[in-house]
């Protein structure tokens, strides 16, 4: 999903998105550790038994979906589900995930942990963020590196309250139209 929002990004770089999902500190369970040649979900890996945790706040939230063994909750996967996108997209392509025992998978492999974590939907979870910028100036004068010689670029950043890391600000979008709207902009 993050190739939607930035194409430019080298496979490298993709590839490294991973690698810090996989490492993440900030729920209260510990994952469990992904060899980078057991990330895909076409190599074998019968022990492959992680952690499962959705965020407890999760199960009172009107935005969010019934936890996925509730009888009652059927999302249709990979396709617009009555107004939420349960697509997921890389460079504007999308791409099918598979189902297992009625849970999506990640469609970047294993991350180590098994639930939503502390996100709304089951499968992809679309979110928009706005990358504002400008020119660093000092009375009037563009300023440069002093090491490099290159104009200094400013962009608005935020400190989350909930992993208190600093990130872009954005959401997330939940109605599948209004999302395709908001990419294109």
């Amino acid at each position: 999903m993050i190739g939607s929002f930035l194409p430019f990004l080298s496979c490298a770089l993709r590839e490294e998105l991973n690698v810090v999902c996989r490492n993440s500190d900030v729920y209260p369970v510990k994952r469990m550790v992904v060899p980078k040649d057991k990330v895909s979900w076409s190599v074998p890996w019968p022990d492959y038994a992680p952690p499962n945790y959705s965020a407890p706040h999760l199960s009172n939230a009107s935005w969010a979906d019934p936890d996925i063994t509730d009888a009652k909750f059927k999302p249709k996967w990979n396709e617009d589900d009555d107004g939420i996108d349960r697509r997921s997209y890389d460079q504007n392509e999308t791409i099918k995930y598979n189902v297992i025992d009625g849970c999506p998978l990640n469609t970047k492999g294993r991350t180590g942990l098994s639930g939503r974590g502390r996100l709304g939907r089951w499968g992809p979870n679309h979110a928009g963020d706005a990358i504002v910028t400008r020119w660093k100036y000092l009375n009037g004068v563009k300023q440069l590196d002093a090491e490099s010689g290159l104009p200094i670029l400013q962009f608005i950043a935020i400190l989350r309250k909930d992993c208190n890391k600093w990130a872009i600000p954005g959401g997330f979008v939940a109605v599948a139209s209004k999302y395709k709207k908001e990419r294109k902009k």
